[in-house]
C-alpha cells in the first residue's frame, strides 16, 4: 500500500525530531523543558519518547526558560528548551539575555510554521529568524522534513559545540514543521506502532559526529611578561563570579602564598565559603571607603579572574589607582572590563594560568599592603558582627542561613539589595562550619534582573543533591515578578526534592534608598511601589509551607522548621524599610570610622 504524501509528511515530522533529539543525547544532553503547543509536537514527543531524556513541563515559556536556565548553570552543560511558535519563543528573551551574559549553555528549539505561512499573517505565526539577535552564539534555520542524515547531525552537533564553545551561552535552532505534525493513523495503535518503527529506525544509529575543542595555553613570552609585572611589587588578586572549583581554589591558594598577595573573593565566586587560606579577604567593600584607606599603599598590579565583583567601593577603588598594572585572566573570547581599565588579557583558563606561573620564580618585591589590609579585614570584621548582633535584621539572617547550611548545600540569591547583603554579611568565615562540605551560591548576575529567579531557583534545585539543604534568598518584588515559577514546587517535591525560600518583604523597592532618586518627593509612588501582598495567600496557592516572622529574634527557630520539612517552604520575613535603611547608614558610618 501506498503512503500519500499528506502520510509522509507527519512520518518525516516525526524521524526529524527524534533524529535531533538523540543527536543531542549523544552529546550528552539529559535534560529537556518543555512548554505545550500544538506545532511542536514532534520536537515535545521525541523528548517524551526518548529513554534518556529527563522532561520538565511549565506553561509559562518565561518561567520555563529560567528553569533550564538554573538547569545548566548548575551542571555547566546544556539543557534543551522546546517551545511552539509565535509569541510563545518571545517570552524566553530575558533568560536568553540572562545566559547570554552568564555563560550558560542553552539550546532553544523553537517550531515554526512552513515557508508558505509566513508573511502572510498566518495566525500564530511571526519571524522567528534570528529573533534573539546577538543574544546568541549562533542561529540555525533547518529544512523542512530533511531526513538527510549527514547534514542534519552536523547542524546540530555545531549546535551543541557552540552552546560550549568558545563561549558558553545559548544557541537558537528555528524548525518549521508543516502539518500533519505526526503520522496519520485511523487507531490509537496503529499511530503507536508507526511511532515505535520510527523510534527503533534512529535509536539504533548510535553514532554521531564530535567536535574537539583547541586547549588553552599561554606562550613562554607571556609568562615572562607576566611574572615582571608580578614581581614588581605587592600586588592584590581579585576573583569575580565564575565556576571555579575545587582545584582552582587549591592552586589560588599557593598561588597567594608564593606572591604574599591578598585576595578579594566576591560572594559569587564560591570562595569565600569554601577556601583554607588567610589572604582570602571577604571585606573590601566594608574597608575601602573608611579613612584608614588612605594611608594604604598603592598596589603595583591588580590581577583579576572572572567578571566584576558586586561592590561598587571596590569599581571607585580601582578606578581611583594610578600606576597600577591591570592583569585579566579570561577563559573566554570576551573583554569583561566595564572599567576600561585592564593593561594585558590572557585567554585562558583560570586554572591553566596560574599551574602555568607556578611553575616558574615568584619573588616579588615585599611591602606593607598585605598586612595592612588583613588588619583592616579584622577591624571591619568586629563592626559588622557588632552591627548584627545590635541591630541588622538582614544580617543576623544571613548568619542564620549560613548555620543551615553547615553541612553544605546550595543558596540562592536574588539581586537588588539581596545580593548586596550578602556581600556585606558574609563577612568572615563561619567557625562552626564543616570543613569538608561545600556551599555553593548562585545569582542570575548576567543581566542582574528581577525576572525569573524564582524559576532559576528551581532549576539549580533540580540539579542538586537532595541530602542538602538548598534556600533562597529572595525580596518581595523579586518573588512576586516571577510568581509563575512557583508552579514548579509541586513537580520539584514530587521528584522528592526540598528546599526554602525566604522573602525578604521590605515592601518594595528598598535599593532606591540608598540611590539618588531618594531625594525625589516622588520616591514612594515611582521606585518604592509597595505591592502591599500577603504572601501567606501565594503560599496557599502553589501549595508550599508558609510561615511568617515578624521579629527577629524567631527567625532560627523558624528557619530549621523550614529546612527540615519534606517539601517547599515559604517564610515572610517583615522588614520595616525605614528602620533597615537607618541600620544600614550606621553601618556604614562605623565602617568609615576605620
Amino acid at each position: 500500500m501506498m503512503t500519500s504524501p499528506s502520510q509522509q509528511i507527519g512520518s518525516n515530522n516525526y524521524h526529524q525530531a527524534m533524529t535531533l533529539v538523540n543527536c543531542l543525547v549523544l552529546q550528552g544532553v539529559k535534560h529537556a523543558v518543555i512548554s505545550p503547543g500544538s506545532r511542536s509536537t514532534p520536537l515535545a514527543l521525541a523528548c517524551e519518547r526518548h529513554p534518556q531524556i529527563k522532561i520538565w513541563i511549565h506553561i509559562d515559556e518565561r518561567s520555563a526558560c529560567f528553569f533550564a536556565l538554573g538547569l545548566a548553570d548548575r551542571a555547566q552543560f546544556p539543557v534543551i528548551v522546546i517551545a511552539t511558535s509565535g509569541s510563545a519563543v518571545c517570552n524566553w528573551l530575558p533568560a536568553v539575555s540572562e545566559a547570554n551574559y552568564s555563560q550558560i549553555p542553552l539550546l532553544l528549539l523553537s517550531a515554526d510554521r512552513p515557508n508558505e505561512l509566513q508573511k502572510v499573517k498566518a495566525n500564530q505565526t511571526i519571524d522567528q529568524a534570528n529573533i534573539f539577535s546577538s543574544q546568541v552564539r549562533d542561529f540555525f534555520q533547518l529544512a523542512e522534513n530533511n531526513l538527510n542524515k549527514n547534514e542534519l547531525q552536523q547542524r546540530i552537533c555545531q549546535a551543541f559545540t557552540l552552546s560550549l564553545w568558545p563561549k558558553p551561552g545559548p544557541v537558537h535552532i528555528n524548525i518549521p514543521i508543516r502539518e500533519p505534525l505526526l503520522p496519520e493513523a485511523k487507531t490509537p495503535e496503529s499511530l503507536q506502532q508507526q511511532l515505535e518503527d520510527i523510534d527503533r529506525q534512529v535509536l539504533s544509529r548510535q553514532t554521531s559526529k564530535s567536535f574537539y575543542y583547541p586547549q588553552q595555553s599561554i606562550s613562554d613570552m607571556q609568562i615572562q611578561q607576566c611574572i615582571a609585572v608580578l614581581n614588581s611589587g605587592p600586588g592584590i588578586i581579585i576573583c569575580g563570579r565564575e565556576q571555579y572549583g575545587h582545584q582552582f581554589i587549591r592552586l589560588l591558594e599557593a598561588f597567594a602564598e608564593k606572591l604574599e598577595a591578598a585576595v578579594f573573593v566576591d560572594p559569587l565566586s564560591n570562595i569565600r565559603l569554601n577556601h583554607q587560606s588567610d589572604n582570602i579577604i571577604y571585606n573590601y567593600d566594608a574597608f575601602l571607603f573608611a579613612s584608614a584607606i588612605n594611608s594604604l599603599e598603592s598596589p603595583k598590579w591588580v590581577l583579576r579572574f572572572g567578571q566584576l565583583p558586586v561592590s561598587k567601593n571596590l569599581s571607585c577603588y580601582l578606578s581611583e589607582l594610578d600606576q597600577t598594572q591591570m592583569l585579566l585572566v579570561c577563559p573566554y573570547g570576551d573583554f569583561p572590563d566595564p572599567l576600561h581599565l585592564t593593561d594585558a588579557v590572557f585567554y585562558l583558563s583560570p586554572e591553566n594560568f596560574i599551574q602555568s606561573l607556578l611553575n616558574y620564580p615568584l619573588k616579588p618585591l615585599k611591602g606593607q599592603l598585605l598586612d595592612l589590609l588583613k588588619s583592616l579585614e579584622r577591624q571591619s570584621a568586629q563592626v559588622i558582627q557588632t552591627h548584627i548582633k545590635n541591630d541588622s535584621i538582614e544580617g543576623y539572617i544571613v548568619d542564620e542561613v549560613l548555620v543551615a547550611l553547615n553541612k553544605g548545600g546550595l543558596l540562592f540569591s536574588a539581586n537588588s539589595m539581596t545580593i548586596r547583603d550578602l556581600d556585606t554579611f558574609i563577612y568572615q568565615k563561619p567557625l562552626d562550619k564543616n570543613p569538608d562540605s561545600t556551599i555553593k551560591i548562585y545569582a542570575n548576575r548576567g543581566c542582574s534582573g528581577i525576572d525569573g529567579n524564582v524559576s532559576s531557583f528551581f532549576g539549580l534545585l533540580a540539579n542538586s543533591d537532595k541530602r542538602l539543604p538548598s534556600i533562597a534568598l529572595l525580596g518581595d518584588l523579586t518573588a512576586l515578578h516571577d510568581s509563575n515559577g512557583f508552579l514548579w514546587a509541586k513537580t520539584i517535591q514530587e521528584q522528592g526534592y526540598s528546599a526554602t525560600i525566604i522573602v525578604l518583604n521590605n515592601h518594595g523597592g528598598a535599593i532606591f534608598n540608598y540611590l539618588p532618586q531618594k531625594q525625589l518627593d516622588c520616591l514612594e509612588r515611582l521606585w518604592i511601589t509597595d505591592p502591599q501582598l500577603d504572601f501567606s495567600h501565594l503560599a496557599t496557592l502553589y501549595g508550599l509551607h508558609y510561615q511568617q516572622v515578624d521579629k527577629r529574634g524567631d527567625f532560627a527557630k523558624v528557619l530549621s522548621t523550614a529546612v527540615q520539612y519534606s517539601g517547599i517552604s515559604l517564610i515572610e520575613v517583615l522588614i520595616d524599610q525605614k528602620q533597615s535603611v537607618n541600620a544600614h547608614i550606621m553601618l556604614k558610618n562605623a565602617l568609615r570610622e576605620l
